[in-house]
């Protein structure tokens, strides 16, 4: 629906995807989703903003 993606991403969403998500889409997007977390947890609790 119109201005669905907007709203999700508005309250908090890391990304989204209409479907039906063709299977490549959906797995680079679940890759670039994981690369993200993954260099989140290698960062120093400072630049998480923990100290």
């Amino acid at each position: 629906m119109e201005g669905d993606r907007e709203r999700i991403l508005a309250a908090g969403a890391d990304a989204y995807l209409s479907k039906p998500a063709p299977l490549a889409v959906l797995g680079k997007e679940i890759d670039r989703l994981l690369a993200t977390r993954r260099s989140r947890r290698s960062e120093p609790a400072e630049a998480k903003g923990l100290r």
